[in-house]
């Protein structure tokens, strides 16, 4: 999906993130069906050591302007130190969650 490449380059620079790597990796359907039956996931990311990875679906290019929009806004909250995440564990503005006691909506 050639498409992904602008629309993360446009996402981030609007949002002043200038020097930040992203990969874009295809979704695995272990993935998809990680969060059971009812929860169709479209994409997700993840600090790593020098960047950030988004894994995401076969998805159109209009979905995906609104699925990367969302999924750069996390990329934000990790800048920021807004959002801290260490395993199940979430930090997000200061209050602490585990991941496995929320239900994903």
């Amino acid at each position: 999906m050639k498409f992904t490449d602008t629309i993360l380059r446009v996402g981030l620079d609007k949002l002043g993130l200038k020097d930040v790597v992203v990969l874009v990796q295809p979704l695995t359907e272990n993935a998809k069906q990680s969060l059971g039956p009812d929860t169709q996931l479209k994409a997700h990311v993840r600090q790593e050591q020098n960047g950030y990875i988004v894994w995401m679906d076969n998805i159109s290019r209009t979905e995906a302007l609104t699925v990367l929009s969302h999924e750069i806004l996390h990329i934000k909250q990790y800048e920021s130190g807004r959002l801290v995440v260490n395993g199940t564990n979430v930090i997000f503005d200061g209050k602490q969650y585990d991941i496995n006691e929320i239900p994903y909506e």
